[in-house]
Order: structure tokens, then C-alpha cells, then sequence
């Protein structure tokens, strides 16, 4: 399979550029990769051009860095620590908000990317490559808050700290995992029950803001009044939204704590700015006009 070795060498090489040497010979590069493919295509016989297809839209790079992590290399943990700590560190303090800990949140991240997991490998180990390195760990770090939160019964909460894929294929890559297909279906339905608490005012903050893409201060402007106000009516919304969200799930669906942090972290990587979740949200033109008391409505946007 020339055109495969030929593929696996540029790659390889090229890492090889981009770190440095990590002590990740070729061979121990070539099969990881084999694993990742046949933990994705698997085992039986796979066209050249779809594996060909398959391995060329992976992370290589990342790969072998974090294939060298999992490995315990000394010069690999220092390379991730130059590219990632920053980004590690301001995204803990984007996403612990006034409940958590930064500094801990950080830290705690760095202790589990480092120790093994159920498999005995170090976290850093299960990454595949199919997502730039930079959206696997905001997913990562996304749900360590999130079950920060549960842990320490914290209500509150940010739509601002809730990410958003740092690429179109990390979306793809969250929805297509086999969990969230099975809880999708309990998750809408208990965001469109949950979503009665909310006003038709704070549903079309939620539209501007995840559906148009509009910034606070953009849609304070449209509401003519301070950031600040359209800061804690956002708040007080994903308050709202995320406790009716969890009390349904332990009531109606009658999940565990545990199956309720895992829905919860779907929601957070996957589903919250989803069509499917907006147009639950979405105020419908003809109700637009009652108990509507600023001057831009749905009908406007919608």
C-alpha cells in the first residue's frame, strides 16, 4: 500500500518539523495511526481511497504530540505545555465564571490530561486526531466545569461560557458519537419543557445571540439599555433554562446524577446552539406581538 506508506510519511515528517524530535519513531507513529483507523473504520478489509480519505483529514500533527505525551516524554509534555498552557489557563478562567476556582479548574485539567485513565493510558492518550487538539481540550475542559458545577451544587451559570466548536468538523465529530444519539431525544424534549420558563424576551436574547450570532453589546443596543442588563438577563435565562433542564431529567426521564452530567455535557459541546435546540427557542411570527414591550420583535429576525 505504497500510496498509504507514502501518506503516513509526509505526515510523519512533518510533525517531525513542526515539534521537533518527540522520540516517537515512525513506526510507533504508523501504528497508532492503524489503531485510530480501525477503531473509527474497523477491521475488515477498507478501500484505499476512503483510507487514504480517512487519514488525510486527520490531526496529525497533534497526534504525535499527544501520542508522545501518553508516552511520558519529558520534551513532549514541555512542547504541549509552550503551545497549550495559555490557552488551557484562559479558557479555565472563560468557563469558571464566579462559582469556580480558576486557578484549581486549570490545574485539575493538567491532572487529568497527565494520569491514566479507565484504560490505564494517560487522557491525552485518547485523542484521535479527528478534531484539532485546541477543540478536543475545550471539550475536555468544558466538561470538567461542568461537573465542577454539579459537584459543588452550584446553579449558576453563563450561555457566554457555553462553547462553541472551534471547527465545523469538531460539531460533526460530538454529534455523531453513539451517547448522544441515544440521549438526544430525552435532552430536546426537556429543553423544550424547560423553555416555557423562559419569557419570550429572554428566548430572542438566546436567538440574537447563538442563532445570529450577535454580541452583548449588540443586542443591548437593539434593546436600547446597558450591556450590563442584557448580561444578567442572559444569566438569569441560562439559570433558569439549565435548573428546569436538570429537574426534568431526574423527574420526568428519571436519570441519575451521573447520566444527568453526561446530558449536560452533550447539551454544552453539541446541542445547545443546534437548529433543533434554536427552534425550540424560536418565538413564531405570530405570537411575536403579545407581551412584547421593546420595539424589535421575532417577525423582525426570523
Amino acid at each position: 500500500m505504497a500510496d498509504f506508506d507514502d501518506l503516513v510519511s509526509v505526515r510523519y515528517h512533518s510533525a517531525l518539523t513542526l515539534h521537533g524530535d518527540l522520540g516517537v519513531d515512525r513506526d510507533v507513529f504508523t501504528n497508532h495511526l492503524h489503531r485510530v483507523i480501525q477503531r473509527h473504520l474497523g477491521s475488515s478489509e477498507i478501500e484505499q481511497t476512503t483510507l487514504l480519505g480517512f487519514v488525510a483529514t486527520l490531526h496529525t500533527d497533534d497526534l504525535m504530540l499527544s501520542l508522545a505525551c501518553g508516552k511520558g516524554v519529558n520534551a513532549a509534555w514541555q512542547r504541549f505545555s509552550d503551545l497549550y498552557q495559555k490557552y488551557v489557563t484562559d479558557l479555565s478562567r472563560h468557563l469558571a465564571g464566579q462559582s469556580l476556582d480558576a486557578g484549581e479548574l486549570s490545574a485539575a485539567i493538567w491532572v487529568d490530561l497527565f494520569l491514566p485513565d479507565r484504560s490505564g493510558e494517560s487522557r491525552i492518550a485518547s485523542y484521535d486526531g479527528r478534531s484539532s487538539l485546541a477543540t478536543w481540550l475545550r471539550v475536555v475542559i468544558t466538561n470538567r466545569a461542568i461537573n465542577e458545577r454539579l459537584r459543588k451544587g452550584s446553579c449558576l451559570s453563563n450561555l457566554d461560557a457555553i462553547p462553541e466548536p472551534a471547527d465545523d468538523t469538531a460539531l460533526k465529530d460530538v454529534e455523531d458519537h453513539p451517547v448522544l444519539s441515544r440521549y438526544k431525544p430525552i435532552i430536546l424534549s426537556c429543553f423544550k419543557d424547560a423553555s416555557r420558563c423562559l419569557t419570550k424576551r429572554e428566548r430572542l436574547m438566546v436567538l440574537l445571540r447563538y442563532e445570529e450570532g450577535l454580541q452583548l453589546g449588540e443586542i443591548a443596543r437593539l434593546f436600547t439599555v446597558h450591556q450590563s442588563t442584557i448580561t444578567r438577563q442572559m444569566d438569569r435565562a441560562a439559570t433558569h433554562l439549565r435548573d428546569e433542564v436538570i429537574r426534568l431529567l431526574g423527574s420526568k426521564h428519571q436519570l441519575e446524577e451521573e447520566a444527568i452530567r453526561e446530558c449536560l455535557s452533550l447539551a454544552a459541546e453539541a446541542l445547545l446552539t443546534s437548529v433543533s435546540v434554536l427552534d425550540i427557542l424560536r418565538i413564531k411570527p405570530h405570537d411575536s406581538h403579545a407581551d412584547v414591550s421593546y420595539s424589535l420583535t421575532a417577525a423582525d429576525i426570523l
